[in-house]
């Protein structure tokens, strides 16, 4: 028998938190799961809505000292995995990874590294300023955000968010001096 304290500890539990479901995700080393000094638990997010429950390829790291509870829900997804409630804090901010494709001219921003030309200096050394017409030609939708010089080209980069997808474009726009 469910005795009362207990069950009013779950349902304070229930109301001071908020939900997030998933999957557990194991094969991480401990000093894989740090950032910025917080330990983190890595999920595969899981939305419920009908059974199998639906659990896209989005993985999201849950700082592990925000958790609360962790409850089996009994629910599956289709691979018969079973799905967890993590009981979080709301005041929690979740990391949430994302994998973009990019074309391959692009990669001299990842090897070369990139450096932010900022917003008060978009004119100082540099030729290329947010390009209407690049943009277009690009096809890319999104807000303008930053302008950034990597390997002596200027870029313009755009941000595209697309529920809890966020991708950005980057587009050459002139040269710069790295």
């Amino acid at each position: 028998m469910l005795e009362y304290a207990e069950a009013r500890m779950n349902r304070f539990t229930s109301v001071s938190t908020s939900g997030v479901t998933g999957i557990p995700l194991g094969g991480v080393a401990d000093e894989a799961r740090v950032f910025a000094g917080e330990t983190h638990t890595p999920i595969k997010l899981c939305l419920c809505v009908t059974e199998p429950c639906s659990c896209p390829d989005v993985i999201v790291w849950i700082p592990s000292d925000k958790i609360v509870d962790e409850v089996l829900t009994g629910r599956q997804d289709q691979n018969e995995q079973s799905i967890v409630e993590y009981r979080v804090r709301p005041d929690t901010t979740l990391l949430v990874e994302s994998v973009s494709r990019i074309p391959v001219a692009n990669l001299v921003l990842l090897r070369d590294g990139h450096s932010r030309i900022g917003r008060a200096g978009r004119n100082c050394g540099c030729s290329g300023s947010p390009n209407k017409q690049a943009y277009d030609r690009a096809g890319v939708s999104g807000v303008y955000v930053d302008q950034v010089c990597a390997g002596g080209t200027s870029y313009d980069v755009y941000e595209d968010s697309e529920g809890v997808r966020t991708t950005y474009h980057y587009i050459a726009v002139g040269s710069c001096v790295s």
